[in-house]
């Protein structure tokens, strides 16, 4: 296609063989909604992702759906739903199926829950893409088993229904709503969507809703944000970003977009949080169990607004 062309061609990789990782996207291939069949979407792409392929998807709503005769019908609002929350936290997003599955032929809740995640998506662009660049220049899957983030950590290895996106985020997709567990190694985490702050080193069972999946960010990261919600992505670098910061002690990292190659170093020093980066923002958003007073920025000194115990803000 590119000799074709002369552009660089996106493909979509079906199944998998020796040399798949040779193209940009692969995906799950036709599969059904049903819970027990999405946890085996998600075995799949960790497997996919551990044989070296990097950016992998599968179809929000999946390609077909049965009922318990075996008679093809539409996915219910539920599957669907559940499909759609894991689908837009997946390095490739897309709503595909054997019947309609665009989110207008569905309720007004699944619209909802479509819209929302969605959102999260977008403003989570920034983010993915500085994963995405990791991805192509290491070869280390955007969407991670979790043996591959924590390979000293024996229950790690025997995870399966959970995953790290890229460095930060651990995204636990709902299987089962009245049995949700959810392993959390060593360390503090935060849910970025509550604020509310989680030790790890064990399994935990979060408040499910049908609203959201559990999310956590791990200590000592960064995920850069989109500043607002948005429908479109620009075709420039990113600009006025929002950086949620989460540090127990400090961080060093690189956030990456097209042609920018930003370090960033962060250390608690008591009270005060010390930030040195070149990351284009415009706020800060700390998740800090120590209470921070001042964070200085780049050399400059800032009073923090508090929004709640353990959650600060700081406009730049």
């Amino acid at each position: 296609v590119k000799n074709e062309t002369g552009e660089r061609a996106m493909l979509w990789g079906r199944s998998g063989y020796a040399g798949t990782q040779n193209y940009p996207g692969n995906w799950a291939g036709d599969s059904s909604t049903h819970e027990n069949n999405v946890a085996c979407i998600l075995r799949g792409g960790l497997s996919i992702g551990l044989s070296g392929v990097p950016f992998w998807g599968h179809d929000m709503g999946g390609f077909y759906n049965t009922d318990s005769d075996g008679y093809e019908c539409p996915p219910t609002d539920t599957e669907y739903q559940r499909s759609v929350q894991f689908g837009m936290l997946s390095p490739l997003s897309r709503s595909h199926g054997k019947t309609p599955r665009e989110p207008w032929n569905f309720s007004e809740e699944s619209q909802k829950i479509f819209r929302r995640y969605a959102g999260i998506r977008y403003r989570l662009t920034p983010y993915l893409y500085s994963m995405a660049y990791v991805s192509h220049y290491t070869g280390l899957p955007m969407l991670r088993a979790m043996l591959l983030e924590f390979p000293d950590d024996p229950t790690a290895w025997m995870t399966e229904l959970q995953y790290m996106m890229g460095d930060s985020l651990l995204v636990a997709p709902v299987f089962d709503q009245d049995d949700m567990r959810v392993y959390l190694p060593e360390g503090q985490w935060v849910m970025p969507l509550t604020g509310e702050m989680v030790t790890g080193g064990r399994w935990v069972r979060p408040t499910v809703t049908e609203e959201d999946i559990p999310l956590y960010m791990r200590e000592n990261s960064f995920i850069p944000l989109r500043g607002h919600d948005t429908e479109w992505t620009p075709e420039e670098p990113f600009t006025n970003l929002t950086v949620l910061m989460h540090v127990t002690s400090a961080l060093d990292g690189v956030y990456y977009d097209d042609g920018v190659q930003a370090p960033v170093h962060v250390h608690l020093d008591g009270g005060t949080l010390h930030v040195e980066t070149t990351m284009p923002m415009a706020r800060l958003v700390l998740y800090s169990a120590h209470p921070l007073s001042y964070v200085v920025v780049n050399g400059k000194t800032y009073r923090p607004e508090q929004t709640s115990s353990t959650c600060y803000r700081v406009i730049l």
